[in-house]
């Protein structure tokens, strides 16, 4: 009786269970539904989106800045990419000649505040890693580039040295057409049919020259050209209705970056700092992330996000979400195990009958 109550249970959270990614390994997760997913072009697609990439350790800040204000993750990319993100955001620092990821704020003048996290050479050597093994499209973003030492972003040289080291990159996405718009490439072009991985560096920064790289694993972010506005508050709810509405106006007309962000502003980024109250980017992080799901129900075919862009990703937690969104886009066949019978109630009463007549056989 035991064996049989536990088989039984088992069965209807399969069957019932919310997590849609249940089982699953998120490091393959769109190969692993490439039979679905590979035929929809990445406008028709969601995917998990990581703010502030590189931020999930402090390697050195300035006066005013602490991990409380500055830390944007908890984990390194290599463990991002293996909770399911595909979407980076990486802003390049040049720091006493080495390239590094930084979190940082202009003040008045040229004066900047803030700190360096992940290498680039760590960045890159994570990213070949998993692309190595893995059929998975990688998206990075490159903008707000820095150099300390002068205060100012990056000028052509420095681009062209940081470029040379991207250019070690494996699979980099190739492709003729310098004016292709990224949203309209399927999944299976990017992966040539779910094969091969892919990844793809989309500069957003004015004055840079990609030359003979543009199309050569570089693109232009106007290539990508997403409708991407932050809603610059840590009031929860008026971030929620904000996004939300922003998708519902604007996500049909273009590839659309939700941000699921919470931004401290000047008092709580001080307090924390002082150690005398004040949230830190992780505690906003929480209160956000909690509610992640409440995007769900809002998404239809004609509203939804192409990336779900989050602070401190930190398992698979926001792939479920995006699988459920993907779910509810409309095309012939379902994503994932979980949500199999999710819209037809009377099959999961045929096969409950069907399991307590064969529980009986025991």
């Amino acid at each position: 009786m035991e064996f049989r109550s536990v088989f039984l249970l088992t069965f209807i959270l399969y069957c019932f269970s919310d997590s849609p990614v249940l089982g699953e390994d998120a490091s393959n997760w769109m190969s692993n539904h490439n039979d679905i997913l590979g035929r929809r072009s990445l406008k028709e697609i969601c995917i998990p989106g990581s703010h502030d990439s590189g931020m999930s350790t402090l390697t050195k800040s300035t006066a005013l800045a602490d991990s409380c204000n500055v830390l944007t993750q908890k984990f390194p990319i290599k463990d991002q990419l293996q909770f399911g993100a595909r979407y980076f955001d990486v802003r390049p620092v040049l720091d006493n000649g080495e390239f590094v990821t930084g979190h940082y704020i202009k003040l008045v003048g040229s004066h900047y505040q803030g700190g360096n996290g992940q290498s680039i050479k760590s960045i890159l050597d994570e990213i070949n890693n998993f692309i190595s093994t893995q059929n998975e499209l990688v998206l990075v973003r490159l903008s707000k580039s820095l150099n300390t030492q002068k205060s100012r972003p990056f000028d052509s040289d420095e681009w062209e040295r940081l470029f040379q080291m991207l250019d070690n990159t494996k699979n980099l996405f190739s492709t003729p057409d310098e004016t292709i718009c990224l949203p309209e490439v399927t999944l299976d072009e990017f992966t040539n049919n779910g094969t091969k991985g892919a990844v793809l560096y989309i500069i957003y920064e004015t004055g840079v020259h990609l030359g003979a790289r543009l199309g050569n694993g570089y693109f232009y972010y106007s290539n990508l050209d997403p409708y991407s506005k932050y809603s610059n508050t840590h009031d929860l709810n008026a971030m929620m209705n904000d996004q939300i509405q922003k998708m519902k106006d604007n996500s049909r007309k273009k590839y659309f970056l939700l941000s699921w962000t919470l931004t401290q502003g000047f008092m709580n980024s001080a307090f924390c700092k002082l150690g005398i109250g004040g949230k830190s980017i992780e505690k906003l992080s929480e209160e956000a992330n909690r509610k992640l799901k409440a995007i769900v129900p809002k998404v239809n075919s004609n509203a939804f996000p192409n990336i779900l862009y989050v602070d401190y990703i930190q398992d698979s937690s926001v792939l479920e979400t995006v699988m459920e969104i993907n779910n509810r886009i409309d095309h012939p066949a379902p994503v994932s195990k979980g949500t199999l019978f999710k819209n037809d109630p009377l099959v999961y009463i045929v096969l409950l009958i069907n399991l307590f007549r064969y529980i009986q056989t025991f």
